[in-house]
């Protein structure tokens, strides 16, 4: 099932891509349901990996997310394994002439289990889910600067 949303932010393109690519330091303040996040340092992996501990319907869950494309003032691509819902998703960034920032956000979702037997409910909820993530992601970004790195490494 796949899901898509739109968000404008008042904050340059370095900012969002910033608090976007770095869920460790600030994804559980904008994503309903998180709970921690933490990076897992691996050398052999090629991907940057992260730990996502979060809550759902019937208690704790974890994701091991992979961001599988990174590309700094674009955006990037990621999957989640593990937990109810598995899924992949994209986040698309571009620049508007008043110098804030379009977020696209895909994401397809696989839910499994007793989750996919509620797959109906998800074509009701996940899309205000994702704009209720988004505006929060909006709000978090235009009340505090958030610590951007001076060079963004690919």
């Amino acid at each position: 099932m796949k899901f898509e949303e739109r968000q404008q932010i008042n904050r340059p393109i370095s900012d969002v891509f910033h608090a976007l690519s770095r869920p460790d330091l600030y994804l559980p303040s904008w994503y309903r349901g998180v709970i921690s996040v933490s990076e897992v340092k691996d050398p052999k992996l090629e991907l940057t990996r992260f730990k996502v501990v979060g809550r759902d319907l019937v208690g704790k869950s974890h994701w091991h997310y992979e961001v599988t494309l990174r590309e700094p003032g674009k955006g990037f691509t990621a999957r989640a394994t593990g937990g109810p819902v598995p899924f992949t998703e994209s986040f698309r960034l571009q620049s508007l002439e008043d110098g804030s920032t379009e977020v696209v956000h895909i994401q397809d979702i696989q839910p499994k289990g007793l989750f996919g037997l509620l797959a109906p409910a998800f074509f009701l909820v996940w899309p205000q889910l994702i704009r209720d993530n988004l505006g929060r992601l909006k709000g978090m970004l235009e009340a505090h600067k958030p610590v951007v790195a001076v060079a963004e490494s690919s």
